[in-house]
């Protein structure tokens, strides 16, 4: 890589950098996994002014699950969807811990998930699959199963605990419906209680990191529980 093209990478943002990177590696193994990170990327890249970057984004991911259609096999009731939905959003959460929760590329990003969610919803419920049950597993582990480390010091720690803060900053609406919903028969419980449990383990994480924790730790672990509060208020009274 010349100098010219050392310093250009260094001047694009990070998220950026990170794509292409995933675009790249991703066209090796996984043919079909680029377009996932093409949307996201696009979406980012979208004038500040446009009122169509969403919208955009939202039509290309439906535009993706059209064009499977005749290739893929797909099985009654969501006929595939959810594999896709879990696919886009697992992108989403890979790029939003190189964008600052404050910023227009954060809220594009939470509006994308939540965007997608609405559209399928007026199709009959086509997504309303095991996403947000499928990622708040890493509640599950960061909290409760595997919560070894310190938080104040240790980096794998905080990785740890800042996938799940960050599920809340970016899709805190599609969890809380869930944990609302509270379906019997699921694998493990996910309800009122939890949601309750889970907010006290941010608040804990909140209080205990300094102002210059890694990746605006602290900052986002507050943002996160008081929107946790403000999606689900009963449980807390």
């Amino acid at each position: 890589m010349s100098s010219t093209d050392e310093k250009k990478t260094k001047e694009r943002p990070r998220w950026l950098n990170n794509i292409e990177n995933s675009i790249d590696e991703e066209l090796e193994e996984f043919p079909s996994e680029p377009r996932y990170y093409e949307i996201v990327r696009d979406l980012l890249l979208a004038s500040k002014d446009s009122e169509q970057a969403v919208p955009d984004a939202v039509n290309k991911f439906y535009q993706l699950y059209i064009d499977g259609a005749d290739s893929e096999q797909r099985e009654p009731p969501e006929c595939g969807a959810g594999y896709k939905l879990n696919s886009i959003a697992d992108v989403v959460f890979q790029v939003v811990r190189d964008v600052l929760y404050t910023t227009l590329e954060h809220d594009r990003l939470a509006n994308l998930l939540i965007g997608i969610k609405k559209g399928a919803a007026a199709e009959g419920g086509l997504l309303d699959s095991d996403g947000p049950i499928r990622l708040s597993w890493d509640f599950e582990m960061a909290f409760e199963k595997r919560a070894s480390g310190d938080v104040t010091s240790d980096a794998g720690r905080q990785a740890q605990v800042l996938a799940p803060i960050n599920h809340m900053l970016i899709a805190g609406e599609l969890f809380v419906d869930e944990a609302k919903a509270n379906v019997e028969g699921r694998k493990f419980q996910f309800d009122a209680r939890k949601w309750r449990l889970w907010a006290s383990k941010v608040k804990g994480i909140a209080d205990a990191v300094g102002e210059s924790a890694r990746w605006d730790l602290k900052s986002r672990a507050q943002t996160a529980r008081e929107k946790m509060i403000k999606l689900y208020p009963e449980t807390f009274e």
